[in-house]
């Protein structure tokens, strides 16, 4: 991939404008798309040490989504981006439906 000069921002009045410059220096929607998935990952961490991993999965999941819908009405990521996250939304629900299940088997 060759290097390219990248103009200086113009016109940067608000953090909009500074996002969408950000995905250009980057070639695309990659910036805030590895803010997202770096988010997903810390938030998840964080959560997993106060409660079980099937439920912080499910509350990750629902906070990156909304997080991500909010990134996509500002075009900071693409629709694959969105769909990523809301897959991780279902999967993480999954997660907490199973894991509700096998708790009743195993407790009655």
């Amino acid at each position: 991939m060759p290097v390219e000069n990248i103009s200086l921002p113009q016109n940067i009045s608000s953090f909009t404008d500074l996002g969408s410059y950000m995905n250009v220096a980057t070639g695309g929607y990659w910036f805030w798309t590895l803010v997202l998935l770096a988010s997903y990952i810390t938030l998840f961490i964080i959560l997993q040490r106060i409660s079980t991993t099937a439920r912080a999965a499910a509350s990750t999941g629902f906070i990156i989504a909304i997080i991500a819908i909010f990134m996509y009405i500002l075009q900071w990521i693409s629709f694959r981006g969105l769909f990523i996250s809301i897959i991780a939304a279902v999967f993480g629900i999954v997660a907490l439906y199973l894991e509700s299940k096998w708790r009743k088997k195993l407790f009655c």
